[in-house]
């Protein structure tokens, strides 16, 4: 019997490992996420900030906090002097190198129904 002293025996599980490999190879390879929607390629991701003013982020500091990853209340951006025309729309983020450190951009919007209404496909940017 096993105990804090005395470990059980060690386990084979090459059994296991040999019906994964089995299963894996019966798998039809798929395909990349981007040839299932080539009309996605190439657009950048949207994320969805609320619209109400009262919420903690919204368009005033969605990029603050997204690019930047520090929140900063609206009411003090507008204190500084932010105006509707400074907002940035566009979050660029770097990604770690074990995560490939590419840079990736993403579409910060707040009203996707006046914006993506004429393109059903279009919601799909959404993440």
């Amino acid at each position: 019997s096993a105990s804090i002293l005395r470990p059980a025996p060690a386990r084979d599980f090459q059994r296991v490992l040999d019906l994964y490999l089995e299963t894996e190879k019966k798998r039809k390879p798929q395909a990349a996420p981007s040839l299932q929607r080539p009309y996605l390629v190439g657009k950048k991701p949207i994320i969805v900030i609320p619209k109400g003013m009262t919420a903690p982020i919204t368009m005033w500091n969605a990029h603050e906090f997204f690019a930047n990853s520090k929140f900063v209340p609206r009411e003090v951006l507008m204190k500084q002097g932010a105006t509707k025309a400074s907002i940035q729309h566009i979050v660029r983020h770097q990604m770690d190198a074990r995560r490939g450190g590419q840079m990736l951009e993403f579409e910060l919007m707040d009203n996707p129904i006046s914006k993506l209404a004429g393109n059903p496909k279009e919601w799909e940017r959404i993440v």
